[in-house]
């Protein structure tokens, strides 16, 4: 069974999609906000090697700072890129079609 090629595949077929580019954008900038609301920006100070505070888990520090600094990323530096893109896409789409339906009503009228 080729189960890496058959998720490869599924991936890339929900990322075909503008509607899923744009969902994924939303759901990214929507975690970020989840997560920082949650107060987590603090636990980001574990990156440089200190602790938000010092009663807290370090361990869990350190996973909340990780996904806030990746949640962050995502939003500020993915999300803007799937939401041009989803745009381009369609943009490219619809000038194709135009193009493909022009090509073909001038080469049916000779």
């Amino acid at each position: 069974m080729n189960r890496p090629g058959k998720l490869t595949a599924m991936f890339k077929h929900l990322l075909s999609r503008r509607a899923t580019s744009v969902t994924l954008a939303v759901l990214f900038v929507a975690l970020f906000g989840v997560f920082h609301l949650l107060g987590w920006r603090d636990d980001t100070a574990i990156i440089s090697g200190t602790y938000a505070s010092p009663d807290s888990n370090p361990a869990a520090a350190a996973v909340r700072g990780m996904l806030y600094g990746l949640s962050y990323f995502a939003a500020i530096v993915v999300s803007p890129i799937l939401i041009l893109a989803a745009g381009i896409n369609a943009v490219l789409r619809r000038w194709i079609k135009t193009k493909v339906g022009t090509q073909a009503s001038t080469s049916t009228s000779r």
